[in-house]
């Protein structure tokens, strides 16, 4: 098992070679957009169910709204 000394200085630098990449900005940004585009779509779905909740006071599953059983 490495020390953490050494292990500590690999991650750093891993970090520092990061910082001099041309895209690196670029790609964390897409990175960090794409999560929160997850967790939107997430949240989308989930205001869906709620409002067919209150609206038909059923789940997200409604077979006789469309006459299937």
């Amino acid at each position: 098992m490495p020390n953490r000394s050494s292990l500590w200085r690999t991650v750093l630098k891993a970090i520092t070679s990061l910082r001099k990449g041309e895209y690196t900005v670029t790609i964390t940004l897409a990175i960090f957009i794409g999560v929160l585009g997850g967790f939107g779509a997430i949240g989308f779905r989930l205001l869906i169910r709620a409002f067919q909740s209150i609206s038909y006071g059923s789940g997200p599953d409604l077979p006789w709204l469309i006459g299937t059983t």
